[in-house]
This record gives structure tokens, C-alpha cells and sequence, in this order.
């Protein structure tokens, strides 16, 4: 079964979409290099949202929980980011961000827990958690090079195929 694929200007913040967009226009704006949403599931509760940027310089991931509120996010960035439109090289995923939240409905619009890996090429990654109870900090060496490419490393995407980066398991 495909899942439901629409385009929005997503306020991520608020849960909600200010501007639709039509396939048609979400494609011209693709191709103009102009910031839009993809959304997946019903256009009013989707269940993850992509965010192409500005000319393409990155892609934010985001799953989204009952509520709309962000619960984790990938950032892809260009390969190589000396030159950015150089689309060859594909994407690489430069940071993992997670939230829990103690309450299911919206008063607890804070997380009670949140953390962030921030990755290298190498698959070497630096870890960020704050559990409430204080900050914890951590770093680990560089991941086996199949390893790493298969979890960081995607090609960058074409409009409507967004499989690679859209994937949660990593």
C-alpha cells in the first residue's frame, strides 16, 4: 500500500501547513531551487515531513508523533560542501536529533528527553542527550566504511523519489 505524498509550506513549530502546493507546483519549485514540504499521510496529521531547502543544500527528515511535534529528525547535507551543487556526490546524514515526551497531549509541548548525534564521514560521531536529570556527552570512533555508507550516505534524490532519505532504519 503507497502512502500519501502532498506538498506544503509546513510550519514545524505549529503542526500545521500555511501554503499547499499542487504536484505541479511543488515540481516548479523543486526545479527553481525554492524551499518547499513533503508531507506523508494525510495532509492535516502527516506522519514525517521532508523539507527541501533552498537550492538544495539540505533535506530535514522529520517523523512526527499524535500531536505533530517532532519526536526525530535527520539532516542530510551535501557530500561534498565545498560544492554543494555538485549533486553527484550525493547526501550525507551530518545529524540525528530525537524527542520524548513525558505527557501525550499537546500541554507537554516540551520534551522531557532529547538527544543529538552529530556524524563525520568516518562514521565517527559525537552524541548529545539531555535525559532530564542533566547533560550526557559521548564520542565514538569511526564506524566499519560499509557500515557507514550504508547508514550515512544516500544519493541525492529526485523530485517524487524520496525512498532513500524518507527510510527510518539506521
Amino acid at each position: 500500500m503507497s502512502t500519501q505524498v502532498s506538498y506544503a509550506h509546513w510550519l514545524l513549530g505549529y503542526g500545521r501547513a500555511r501554503d499547499r502546493y499542487t504536484t505541479a507546483e511543488a515540481h516548479h519549485r523543486d526545479e527553481a531551487g525554492e524551499e518547499y514540504w513533503v508531507l506523508f499521510g494525510d495532509p492535516e496529521r502527516p506522519r514525517q515531513v521532508i523539507q527541501v531547502s533552498e537550492r538544495h543544500l539540505d533535506y530535514l527528515v522529520v517523523w512526527l508523533d499524535e500531536e505533530l511535534r517532532e519526536v526525530l529528525t535527520y539532516l542530510f547535507v551535501p557530500v561534498d560542501k565545498e560544492n554543494p551543487q555538485d549533486f553527484s556526490k550525493g547526501l550525507f546524514l551530518e545529524q540525528v536529533h530525537f524527542k520524548e515526551y513525558d505527557s501525550p497531549d499537546l500541554d507537554s509541548a516540551f520534551p522531557s528527553r532529547a538527544g543529538g548525534t552529530y556524524f563525520e564521514h568516518d562514521g565517527s560521531a559525537f552524541h548529545v542527550q539531555n535525559l532530564g536529570n542533566g547533560r550526557e556527552e559521548s564520542e565514538t570512533g569511526p564506524m566499519d566504511p560499509a557500515e557507514a555508507q550504508r547508514l550515512l550516505f544516500e544519493p541525492h534524490p529526485t523530485f517524487g523519489d524520496w525512498t532513500s532519505i524518507a527510510r527510518r532504519d539506521r
